[in-house]
């Protein structure tokens, strides 16, 4: 069980906990984004990531990561929404893209503006060849 988090140096997030195993306690560390939530698995119809998942805040690596939660996250056939909002001359402006979960890939359905920035990474995403995740040790 994960009982501290933390902000590291390099923006990763990091959770430190007490892990029982038998009669023997150690403390164990993992990186939150490598942490795929069981109980969320398979769970939701839809998922909206708005002004969240773009280059600004994270590489392609981590994006690529996200996808991997997100995917396992959304029941087949649901939803992903990926968008961002841009300030112009006229006020601020969604850009963004809405793919629907199929198999092992999402296929891209829509978009509006000028889409989603991270696109590419998302039709190119495949479950079967995206980066492992790690489960965390339960008691």
């Amino acid at each position: 069980m994960y009982d501290h988090r933390r902000q590291l140096r390099n923006g990763a997030r990091e959770a430190v906990g007490d892990v029982v195993q038998g009669r023997h306690v150690r403390k164990e560390r993992q990186r939150l984004e490598d942490v795929r939530n069981a109980a969320l698995v398979n769970r939701f119809h839809a998922v909206r990531a708005s002004n969240v998942l773009n280059h600004s805040y994270f590489s392609a690596e981590q994006i690529e990561r996200a996808l991997s939660h997100l995917h396992g996250y959304l029941r087949d056939g649901g939803w992903l929404l990926v968008s961002r909002s841009r300030v112009s001359g006229s006020g601020e402006v969604d850009h963004g893209s809405i793919w629907r979960k199929e198999g092992v890939r999402f296929v891209r359905e829509h978009s509006f503006g000028a889409g989603a920035e991270i696109a590419s990474l998302v039709d190119q995403f495949r479950e079967d060849t995206a980066p492992r995740v790690v489960q965390p040790l339960t008691t």
